[in-house]
């Protein structure tokens, strides 16, 4: 089973966009931008859901964790090992309050 999460807003949520840079180096940190489109309603925040898939297809737990935002932008770091799998990487965002999914992807190189 899985939990039914209703929203109730007075006006719509905006939609959510996540970016990250095109490409990181292994061993530094992950600068992740979270955007709202507009301003979210007064008195309402988003939780976001952020997982990791490896260049290999499989979801990487270390890095996926619950972000709250409350602002229009928000800025994350995710501190990347040195011997994280190199190659293409995709970023998955669950926006719980609207069930959007946002994906990015970004590469990692060698430092």
């Amino acid at each position: 089973w899985s939990p039914l999460v209703v929203t109730r807003a007075p006006q719509p949520v905006p939609a959510l966009r996540v970016e990250t840079p095109a490409e990181a180096q292994a061993g530094h940190p992950l600068m992740v931008t979270l955007r709202s489109e507009a301003p979210l309603p007064e008195g309402t925040f988003r939780v976001v859901r952020v997982e990791f898939v490896t260049p290999d297809g499989l979801t990487y737990d270390l890095y996926a964790r619950n972000i709250r935002l409350e602002l229009t932008a928000q800025q994350e770091r995710f501190d990347l090992a040195y011997n994280d799998p190199l190659g293409r990487w995709q970023l998955n965002a669950y926006d719980l309050i609207t069930g959007q999914v946002v994906q990015t992807a970004f590469t990692l190189r060698a430092s």
